[in-house]
């Protein structure tokens, strides 16, 4: 986030260091930490110093200074940048590798603790890989891999995506329902193939978890849930019944499965049963 800073300029934000420290106390830690990178941008000669001198009556005491500090330099200088040139692959055929859109999509993302609004990413299902539209204009034609262990949530529409790292399988899940007792999660994936005559196709391949803490069970049918709680199977079934719900997971909207997820999460916590 901060320019390249010599041996001299170290000792000096070193000597500005301690005596933050001391200041910490009375100023309060939002207020060290606007001192601060005033500071380094004063040393290091930066020219977002200037821009942040006059900038500071945005800012109020509960807000993200990191974030604040990205606004005021621009997201080319920021994090977001940080990464490897993705190279996409252009293919003939039907279909594509990305989740909704073939080319960018509007997003808000999480990354490193810092919400970013309003970038456009591709999430690419056949790799499972995040990429962000380079911000700069005269470079916007290129996607950058970001890291992706340090993901933590994206939105793309209405999708949330969430970065799970303490799961028996960690990775990047739709999130379709997360409640007090149980979570339902999707792992969006595509398989693609290329036949003889070099045409390329994908296939959609999602897999459904049910999550409890760090176990999570893989269910392809809703029959799942009543062979597992024979207490609640015939309030279950019912509802499946009477909402018409399909068998198969794949083929229920998300919109189908959030409300079941809503409604068997209800009946746990009354502590219902089949009577």
């Amino acid at each position: 986030m901060f320019p390249m800073l010599t041996v001299s300029m170290k000792t000096t934000v070193g000597i500005c260091l301690a005596w933050l420290q001391g200041l910490e106390h009375r100023l309060g830690s939002i207020s060290v930490r606007i001192t601060l990178i005033l500071l380094i941008l004063q040393i290091t000669g930066h020219k977002a110093f200037t821009q942040l001198s006059y900038s500071l009556e945005g800012l109020e005491v509960s807000s993200n200074v990191g974030s604040y500090y990205d606004r005021q330099i621009g997201l080319t200088n920021t994090p977001i940048t940080l990464g490897v040139y993705y190279q996409p692959q252009f293919t003939r055929g039907e279909g594509h590798p990305n989740f909704m859109n073939k080319f960018w999509s509007e997003a808000s993302m999480s990354y490193r603790g810092e919400v970013f609004d309003s970038l456009n990413i591709l999430y690419d299902l056949v790799n499972d890989k995040v990429v962000v539209q380079h911000p700069n204009i005269k470079y916007s034609s290129q996607g950058i891999m970001v890291n992706q262990d340090q993901i933590d949530w994206f939105e793309i529409a209405a999708s949330r995506f969430v970065n799970f790292h303490d799961l028996e399988r960690p990775g990047i899940y739709q999130v379709i329902f997360s409640g007090k007792n149980f979570d339902l999660l999707i792992k969006r994936r595509k398989i693609s193939s290329i036949d003889k005559d070099n045409q390329a196709s994908f296939r959609d391949d999602d897999h459904y978890y049910f999550v409890q803490g760090a176990h999570q069970q893989k269910v392809k049918r809703i029959s799942w849930f009543w062979r597992n709680d024979k207490q609640n199977r015939q309030t279950l079934k019912s509802y499946v019944k009477a909402q018409k719900l399909n068998s198969s997971l794949r083929k229920c909207s998300i919109d189908q499965l959030h409300a079941f997820s809503l409604y068997y999460e209800g009946i746990i916590l009354e502590g219902g049963g089949d009577e």
